[in-house]
């Protein structure tokens, strides 16, 4: 962690600070994105990959819970209602809008926004 006491900023998939780029550990408070080490990180790190592997295209609330609520070794384990809650905070948090599994753009990934 850097002296600066500045703001962080996603660079990759690391949070750097906006002064000097010194690389944080773990997740800083405010960024709305979990710590990748909880829960809550897990599913969200679950999401992007399976939004990585389907080309861009968002996963589905079924395709997350699949991965993510059957007992090991098959699944994670992982409570129900927390992967919902999650699942809706990451969708919510990258700015897709999601409809019966189809992805439908807002208006400022439209430029209209």
């Amino acid at each position: 962690m850097c002296t600066c006491n500045s703001t962080y900023t996603l660079s990759g998939n690391t949070f750097v600070c906006t002064v000097c780029g010194t690389p944080f550990v773990g997740t800083p408070r405010g960024t709305g994105v979990p710590n990748p080490t909880t829960k809550c990180g897990t599913i969200w790190g679950v999401c992007t990959k399976l939004h990585t592997l389907n080309g861009g295209v968002v996963p589905t609330r079924t395709q997350v819970l699949g991965i993510c609520t059957p007992p090991p070794p098959k699944g994670l384990g992982l409570n129900y209602h927390t992967v919902v809650t999650q699942y809706q905070r990451w969708v919510t948090h990258n700015g897709y809008n999601t409809q019966k599994g189809m992805v439908t753009p807002t208006l400022t990934q439209l430029g209209m926004g």
